[in-house]
């Protein structure tokens, strides 16, 4: 009796060792793919991050670009319109000294 009750006590022992060795591995296992998962998670992140920010810088290209061009055509039309002012003026100046002239000539008629 106490040899079967030996040989009992013996095999719930070795199941039990064999369980929690089984039960450790297990656990270890689910943990390397846990952490593989995270890995996996946070290199996802760092790619879309980056995508991400390249979206930002090109956006930012874009509207840089964009605002150059609008102050280019601004400049442009403000050059135009100082030119144009610039030719009304000349143009004014011309006809105040024709008009100096004739009235020099009224005087010295006179």
């Amino acid at each position: 009796m106490d040899l079967i009750l030996g040989i009992i006590i013996a095999v719930f022992a070795l199941l039990a060792g064999i369980d929690y060795l089984f039960h450790r591995t297990f656990v270890r296992k689910k943990k390397a793919e846990a952490v593989e998962r995270a890995r996996a998670i946070v290199e996802d992140a760092e790619r879309q991050a980056e995508i991400r920010l390249k979206e930002i810088e090109i956006e930012a290209r874009e509207k840089a670009d964009a605002v150059e061009a609008a102050f280019e055509q601004e400049t442009r039309k403000k050059r135009a319109d100082l030119q144009a002012t610039k030719r009304q003026l000349e143009d004014q100046e011309r006809l105040l000294e024709r008009k100096a002239k004739v009235i020099a000539r009224w005087v010295c008629i006179l």
